[in-house]
């Protein structure tokens, strides 16, 4: 906050150079995420705490949700020269998980992020290992290491451990203890083997049980085989360009046409636009105009169009808002490719 406000006051500033207003501007940026971060992880104690945090299960694809952490991490761990490993057990196999797939990812960032944080040399490997009635996930490791006496402490919250001399960048001492809270709710349990000077290794265990499995390849046929949407035209509505690819590619077996919009503003002008827009997958959190109003105004223009709102914020009042708003459906971010295609093809085919 006070990068925030200090560097908000210098902006102000007759004068300032390009490299300096770009430089501030940067920190100022930072200073918010890291804000942002912060106030996320109080809500979750707060949640936890008042036994409020919302759950919701599905059937989570796990080696694609694998494979989404590693190319976001990959880019995050080039600046300090670590290499990153993903460890597939099982790659060519659909294996179906029905829990939280966003706490997981949740777990898994925080998990990660520490990785990086503490971590100057070697690499960091993350990945997972089915056994008969469980799956163990993991993070590991060539960091500081954490001393023996220092291990209780380690999920507490608000604690981080003494960098032994060393300074590491701050942070809030919430991410562990929120995800031993979220493991616990999900069923499993959360360890650590960790040595001083030795580096780390995080796991989490959830329960598992062996779903029918395909191979990868296989669903992607099957779905190509039975799905052709080549004279639809969907907006995707989505403010992140990431999310926004992983849309693309879930449709890229439908042959169905694509227009994208940034925010809601934008959503709008592309359905005055185009008439022939079969469907809208609205995103909700987005700057300028929020999903759930652009809906509205959608509908006030073309009251049929179906308007499918899809968030990665999945707490339990919006599936409400969004229906409030005149959305048709609601999905969770990341959606599993066959509950995805389903859902669309409900309203297209």
């Amino acid at each position: 906050m006070n990068a925030i406000i200090g560097f908000s006051k210098i902006l102000l500033q007759p004068g300032l150079s390009k490299s300096k207003t770009e430089n501030y501007t940067h920190i100022i940026n930072t200073s918010r995420l890291q804000l942002l971060s912060i106030i996320n992880d109080i809500i979750d104690i707060s949640k936890i705490d008042t036994n409020q945090i919302t759950i919701n299960s599905q059937l989570v694809d796990v080696n694609k949700l694998m494979n989404e952490l590693f190319i976001t991490y990959n880019k995050l761990v080039k600046p300090k020269k670590l290499k990153l490993d993903c460890s597939l057990e099982h790659p060519q196999d659909n294996i179906r998980l029905k829990t939280d797939g966003n706490r997981i990812r949740q777990v898994f960032c925080n998990l990660l992020d520490n990785a990086i944080k503490y971590s100057e040399k070697g690499g960091i490997e993350f990945g997972y290992k089915l056994a008969e009635n469980y799956i163990a996930f993991y993070v590991k490791d060539t960091g500081i290491g954490i001393a023996e006496e220092d291990l209780e402490m380690i999920f507490k919250r608000f604690n981080q451990v003494p960098s032994k001399g060393k300074k590491i960048n701050s942070g809030n001492g919430l991410g562990l203890s929120i995800s031993k809270a979220l493991v616990e709710r999900l069923g499993g349990i959360i360890t650590l083997d960790s040595e001083l000077g030795s580096g780390s290794t995080f796991t989490f265990t959830l329960p598992y049980v062996n779903e029918r499995k395909h191979s990868v390849a296989q669903s992607l046929k099957t779905n190509n085989n039975r799905t052709n949407w080549s004279n639809k035209l969907i907006l995707i509505v989505e403010d992140d360009i990431n999310n926004h690819a992983y849309i693309e590619e879930l449709l890229s077996t439908t042959s169905a046409k694509i227009v994208h919009a940034w925010d809601g503003n934008e959503a709008v002008e592309q359905v005055k636009k185009y008439a022939d827009i079969s469907l809208v997958l609205m995103d909700i959190k987005m700057p300028i105009m929020d999903g759930y109003n652009a809906t509205r105004v959608i509908k006030k223009i073309r009251p049929k169009l179906p308007v499918i709102a899809q968030t990665a914020f999945a707490q339990s009042k919006d599936k409400e808002y969004a229906l409030a708003a005149g959305c048709d459906n609601y999905i969770s971010k990341p959606a599993p490719m066959n509950d995805f295609l389903k859902l669309i093809g409900s309203y297209l085919n």
